[in-house]
Parts: structure tokens; C-alpha cells; sequence
């Protein structure tokens, strides 16, 4: 079975914003960064992340009311913010008003300042014009980092090159206002992960 190991804890802190129920931000806990709070509107997944993480502070309303009360030197901030108006299983409507708020990650952003901002959506990203702009969303979000003094750079992955037994694809987006990380790079794509080389030996 294909088995994920925890890095060595850093000193390197993160901030989870659409938490739900803590995929990204149980993947940087993972990668050894440690957690400051987490945002996330659904009473359920607050719920979970509460039994799961005890430990974890995590502040349960809308994103668009959230003030963090973390503030001092923090490292990353994470959003996998809302799909359902981009997906390809959704009506892929571009004025809907849940697209726009990735806006709230530049609003905190501005507030804390961290060093770098991982972002995660949808594919459709690529394709899905800005009602106002007319640029696809992808750009668009890069181009509203740059605007609050972040260098924002964007890739669409398949996921199964890099470790996950599914064929979806993902819009990955990292932005820093940080120069010693100019020099990053989206990972090389791997040999695809299969579902049989993840189980395999369960049976």
C-alpha cells in the first residue's frame, strides 16, 4: 500500500481559509508546517476538523466576515476556495458570486502579509472568462495578486502525476512577495498513480 510519511516539523506557519474539512490544510501539517487557524463556513466540516484537530483553532463563519487573529510572520496562507460555479459538474456559470471570492484571499493577504499563498481550484479555471475583464479566471486572480505586490504563477496539474490514484486535473496557483522564493518551480510529473498501485496489497 502506498503509505504518506510525515515530514520533520518546521518552523514554518500556516493559515487555512475554505478549510473545509482540512485537506489542504492536513497536507501542509503533513509536510511538517505548523497550524495557526483555519476559516471554513459549513458547520459540518468545522465539526470534523474539531474531532480530527482538536488542538487546531478553527473559527467557524463566512470568510467574508472573517478578521484572522493570527497575525505575526506568517508563512502561508491557504485557500482551496469554492469550485461549483467554475466546475464541469456545475452549471459553469461565470457571474456566479461564489467565483469571486477568492477576492477575500487578497483581502487577508493585504492584512497579514505572508510570504507566500497556495491556492487550489477546478480545471475550468482555464478556460472560464471574467464577466468584466473578459481574461480567464486563472489570469485573472494572477493578475489581482499582482496587484497587491505578490509574483502570482499558476499551473493546471494531473493529479495522478503526482501521487493521487484519480485522473482529475487541478489549478494550482502560487503567489510570494517573498524574493527567496523567485526561484520556485511546479514540480515534474511523475509515472502516473493507479488506483492498483495504491491498494494493492490490501486485498
Amino acid at each position: 500500500m502506498f503509505l504518506i510519511h510525515r515530514e520533520k516539523s518546521s518552523d514554518y506557519t500556516f493559515l487555512g481559509l475554505f478549510a473545509g474539512a482540512g485537506g489542504l490544510d492536513l497536507g501542509f501539517e503533513l509536510a511538517g508546517f505548523i497550524h495557526s487557524e483555519s476559516n471554513e463556513i459549513l458547520e459540518c466540516a468545522v465539526d470534523t476538523l474539531k474531532i480530527n484537530r482538536p488542538d487546531w483553532n478553527v473559527v467557524h463563519g463566512d470568510v467574508r466576515e472573517y478578521a484572522p487573529s493570527y497575525r505575526n510572520g506568517l508563512d502561508v496562507l491557504l485557500a482551496g476556495f469554492p469550485c461549483q460555479g467554475f466546475s464541469l459538474g456545475g452549471h459553469r456559470n461565470e457571474s456566479d458570486e461564489r467565483n469571486s471570492l477568492y477576492k477575500e484571499l487578497i483581502r487577508i493577504a493585504r492584512i497579514m502579509r505572508p510570504r507566500a499563498i497556495v491556492m487550489e481550484n477546478v480545471l475550468n479555471l482555464r478556460t472560464m472568462k471574467h464577466p468584466e475583464t473578459g481574461k480567464p479566471f486563472a489570469q485573472q486572480i494572477a493578475d489581482d495578486f499582482a496587484a497587491v505586490g505578490y509574483s502570482a504563477m499558476f499551473n493546471f496539474l494531473k493529479v495522478s502525476q503526482y501521487g493521487v490514484p484519480q485522473t482529475r486535473r487541478r489549478f494550482i496557483l502560487i503567489a510570494h512577495r517573498d524574493s527567496s522564493l523567485k526561484f520556485f518551480n511546479f514540480p515534474k510529473p511523475e509515472t502516473e498513480m493507479s488506483v492498483r498501485n495504491f491498494i494493492f496489497d490490501l486485498g
